[in-house]
C-alpha cells in the first residue's frame, strides 16, 4: 500500500465514523435510561454534585463531563449527542489503530468498519451516554499506550494503568477488567518463551514466584466473586471458562518455568506500576471528595452499598438452531474457499454443505425481511433481528475462544506464523476479550454484548489476518471477499435500520431542549404536548414528581424533581432492580413527605387506569404510605394522551392549591 494512503487511513476512519454515526443521532428518543444520566448531568451543570444531591452507580465522570458540555454548550441534549458522535468515532479509530498492530490493513479495517456500521444504528442504545461508551474509549487508548512505549514498559503499564483508571471513573467494572487483562498479560507476556524454557537457569526468586501466582488467583478470584452472586450455571460456565482454561494453562507454565534470575519480578514490577495508574484517578476524586466530608458517599453510591442492594440480571440467551445453522454456514464457506484455493481434496463437500446452508439461511432471511422491524427492543422484533440477535451474541464468545486456542495455548504459539512483533500485541487483545466477557454480566442481552464489540475487534482483525496468511502471498481475492462478505452480512440489520428510520415516517414533535431531535413513536407527541402544557401552565419553577420513571421528562421540560436526592433509589425500585424492603432503606417515606409537602409538586403519571405501567405498581408497593399520601392529597388536572397530570388539593374544600 503506498505510503502516503496508509498515513491517511486513520484519518479517514475517524472522519468515516464521525459522519456514519451522525446520521442516527436525532432519530431516537429514551425516556429512562438516557434520562437516567441526561437529568443527573443537567443539575451538576447547575450547581450539583454527584452522590451529595443525586445517588447514583456510575462513576463520577460521566456526570461531571455531560454537565461541563451543558455549561459551556448550552443545555440542549442535542450537545450530548454530538459529543457521542466524537467519544464513538475516536473508539472506531482506536480500533482500528490496535487492529493495525495485530493485523494487516484489510483485516485491520474490517473491523473497525464492522463495529462503525453497527454502531451508526439507530438505537437508543447507541445515542445514550451510557459510561461503557467513554470506558471502553478510554480501555483502548491504554493498551494502545502499552504498545507505543516497548522500551520502556513501566511507563507503558503506567499510562495504560491511568487509562484504566480514567475508565473506572466512568465506570467502575470496565476499569477493573482491564486491569485484570493487563494483569494476566504480564504474567504471560514475562513468562520464558517455550524454545528456552528448559534452558534458563531457575531463578531462586521465590518471593516474586509466589507474587506471580498469588496475582494469578488473585485476578481469577476477582472474577469468581463478580459473577458468583445470584448467577445460574449456564452464564457461569459461558463467562468463567475461558478464564479458568487460561488460568490453568499459566499456572502450569509458572510451575515448570525456569526463569534467569530477575525475571520473575519483570512481569509483577510491571502490574504494580499499572495499578500505581489505575489507583491515581481514582485517588484523586477520594482526596476530592473526602475533604469535602463526602467520601462515605462517595463509596455507597459506587463500591459497597448502592451496588449491593441491585439485584438486577438479564442471563445470556441461549442459542437457537437457526443461529447454529448460520454460524456452521459461515465457517464453511470461509474453509471452502480456503480449501479451494489449496486444491484440497475435501474442497467439493465442504463447499456444498457451505452452500445448503446459506441457500437456507438465505431463504429464511428473505422471507423474514419484508415484516422486519428496524427499531427492536432487545432483540423482541422482527425473526429477522432476532436471528442476527443470535449471531451478534455468538460473537464475542467465539472470537474469545478463538484468540485462546490460536493465540495464547503454548502449542499453538509454538508453531504460529505471525510475525514476532506481532505475537505479543495479539496475546494482549486476547486476554481483553476474556476479560471483557464479563461486561455481560449482570446483563447479558444484546445492547451490552454490542456495547462491548470494541473489546473483541483487534483480535477479531488479528484472527482475520491469520486467516489470510495461510494462503501463498498475497492472498487470493475470494479469500479477502469472503471476510468482506461475512462482515456485511453481519452489519445488514443495522445499515437497514438506520435506513429504514431515516426514509420513514417522522414524529411531529420536536423539544426546544432536544433541538432536531425525535422519535417516530407515539409516545414522542404526548410527551411534546405534556412539555407544551407545563410551559404554558404552570410557572417555570414549579417542581415535579414523575412516578413513570421517564425522567428525561425532566430535563426537557426544564424542571428539577421533588425528590432530587432520591429519584435514582424510585427508578431503581420502578424497574424491579432493588426489592421493595431496601427501596425502603435508601428512601425515608416520611422525610419523602415532608419533602413533597414543602415543594407541592406536579404529580405526572400513567392515565391508564386497566393497564398502570410497571413503575407505578412497583412505586406502590414499595411506598405505600407516600402513594397513600398522592391519593389524599392530589387530584387530576389535566390529560394528555397516555399521561395524567395531577395537582395538590385542599383536604377540606377539594380546590386546587399551589
Amino acid at each position: 500500500m503506498n505510503a502516503r494512503v496508509a498515513r491517511a487511513l486513520p484519518v479517514l476512519v475517524l472522519l468515516g465514523a464521525a459522519a456514519w454515526f451522525s446520521l442516527g443521532i436525532t432519530l431516537t428518543l429514551e425516556w429512562i435510561d438516557e434520562g437516567q444520566i441526561v437529568y443527573p448531568s443537567w443539575l451538576v451543570a447547575l450547581g450539583a454534585r454527584p452522590y451529595r444531591d443525586f445517588q447514583q452507580l456510575y462513576g463520577p465522570s460521566v456526570f461531571l463531563f455531560n454537565g461541563a458540555l451543558f455549561q459551556i454548550f448550552g443545555e440542549d441534549l442535542l450537545v450530548i449527542r454530538a459529543s457521542l458522535v466524537l467519544i464513538k468515532a475516536c473508539t472506531a479509530l482506536l480500533v482500528f489503530l490496535c487492529a493495525r498492530r495485530v493485523a494487516t490493513t484489510l483485516p485491520a479495517l474490517l473491523a473497525s468498519g464492522f463495529l462503525i456500521l453497527v454502531w451508526g444504528a439507530p438505537w437508543w442504545a447507541f445515542n445514550t451516554p451510557y459510561s461503557n461508551h467513554y470506558a471502553m474509549t478510554a480501555t483502548l487508548a491504554g493498551l494502545l499506550a502499552w504498545l507505543a512505549l516497548p522500551a520502556r514498559p513501566g511507563l507503558g503499564a503506567f499510562a495504560a494503568g491511568l487509562c484504566f483508571g480514567l475508565a473506572a471513573s466512568f465506570k467502575q467494572t470496565s476499569g477493573l477488567f482491564a486491569f485484570v487483562a493487563f494483569a494476566l498479560f504480564s504474567l504471560h507476556d514475562t513468562l520464558p518463551r517455550l524454545s528456552s524454557a528448559r534452558s534458563e537457569p531457575a531463578s531462586r526468586d521465590a518471593g516474586a514466584r509466589t507474587l506471580r501466582m498469588a496475582t494469578l488467583l488473585g485476578c481469577v478470584g476477582i472474577l469468581w466473586v463478580y459473577v458468583w452472586p445470584r448467577n445460574q450455571a449456564y452464564d457461569l460456565v459461558a463467562l468463567l471458562s475461558p478464564t479458568l482454561a487460561i488460568s490453568a494453562v499459566l499456572a502450569l507454565r509458572e510451575i515448570r518455568a525456569g526463569f534467569a534470575p530477575g525475571a520473575a519480578r519483570a512481569g509483577v514490577e510491571r502490574i504494580v506500576w499499572c495499578g500505581v495508574g489505575l489507583a491515581l484517578p481514582l485517588a484523586i476524586y477520594a482526596v476530592d471528595y473526602a475533604a469535602r466530608g463526602l467520601l462515605g458517599e462517595l463509596v455507597f453510591n459506587t463500591v459497597a452499598g448502592l451496588p449491593q442492594e441491585v439485584a438486577w440480571r438479564v442471563p445470556l440467551p441461549r442459542l437457537q438452531p437457526r443461529a447454529l445453522l448460520w454460524m456452521a454456514a459461515l465457517a464453511a464457506s470461509l474453509a471452502s474457499v480456503f480449501a479451494w484455493s489449496a486444491r484440497r481434496p475435501w474442497r467439493i463437500p465442504i463447499s456444498a454443505l457451505a452452500a445448503l446452508g446459506v441457500a437456507m439461511g438465505g431463504w429464511v432471511f428473505a422471507a423474514d425481511l419484508v415484516a422486519a422491524e428496524p427499531n427492536p427492543s432487545h432483540a423482541s422484533g422482527s425473526r429477522w433481528y432476532r436471528d442476527f440477535a443470535q449471531l451478534w451474541f455468538a460473537f464475542p464468545f467465539a472470537v474469545t475462544w478463538a484468540g485462546f486456542a490460536w493465540v495464547l495455548l503454548p502449542a499453538s504459539r509454538a508453531r504460529s506464523t505471525a510475525p514476532p512483533h506481532d505475537e505479543r500485541p495479539a496475546a494482549l487483545f486476547a486476554f481483553l476479550a476474556i476479560a471483557s466477557l464479563f461486561l455481560l454480566y449482570p446483563a447479558g442481552d444484546l445492547w451490552h454484548v454490542l456495547m462491548a464489540l470494541p473489546a473483541f475487534l483487534p483480535l477479531l482483525a488479528h484472527l482475520m489476518s491469520r486467516y489470510l496468511g495461510r494462503f501463498p502471498s498475497p492472498a487470493p481475492l475470494a479469500a479477502r471477499a469472503a471476510l468482506v462478505v461475512v462482515v456485511l452480512l453481519l452489519s445488514i440489520p443495522c445499515v437497514h435500520a438506520l435506513a429504514a428510520m431515516r426514509l420513514g415516517t417522522r414524529a411531529d414533535a420536536y423539544f426546544q431542549r432536544a433541538s432536531g431531535i425525535s422519535d417516530p413513536n407515539p409516545q414522542t407527541a404526548d410527551m411534546g404536548r405534556l412539555v407544551d402544557y407545563l410551559a404554558t401552565h404552570t410557572p417555570p419553577d414549579r417542581r415535579l414528581l414523575i412516578t413513570t420513571g421517564e425522567h428525561q421528562l425532566y430535563f426537557l421540560a426544564g424542571r428539577r424533581s421533588a425528590l432530587e436526592k432520591q429519584e435514582y433509589v424510585l427508578y431503581l425500585r420502578g424497574a424491579g432492580i432493588v426489592s421493595p424492603s431496601d427501596a425502603r432503606e435508601l428512601l425515608s417515606q416520611a422525610d419523602a413527605i415532608r419533602t413533597l409537602e414543602h415543594y407541592r409538586p406536579l404529580i405526572v403519571e400513567r392515565a391508564v387506569e386497566e393497564a398502570p405501567s410497571r413503575f407505578r405498581v412497583d412505586f406502590e408497593r414499595a411506598f405505600p404510605e407516600i402513594a397513600r399520601y398522592l391519593r389524599t392529597h392530589y387530584a387530576p388536572a389535566e390529560q394528555i394522551g397516555d399521561y395524567r397530570i395531577l395537582e395538590r388539593i385542599d383536604a377540606t374544600t377539594g380546590n386546587r392549591t399551589p
